[in-house]
């Protein structure tokens, strides 16, 4: 799915890592996790407000 003009999000990030060190890496890494665990609280909690019945 990359090109040599054109690289996916991690590839970009391991390329980043491997030659040097920078804050945004580690930026973008906070929000990608952050994003992760607020969407699984906002689905954890719908589905504790709605639960399905069997």
């Amino acid at each position: 799915m990359a090109s040599p003009t054109l690289q996916t999000l991690p590839v970009k990030m391991w390329t980043t890592l491997r030659q040097d060190l920078t804050p945004v890496i580690a930026v973008a890494s906070t929000l990608l996790i952050g994003l992760s665990v607020l969407v699984m609280v906002i689905a954890a909690a719908l589905r504790r407000r709605n639960p399905i019945s069997a």
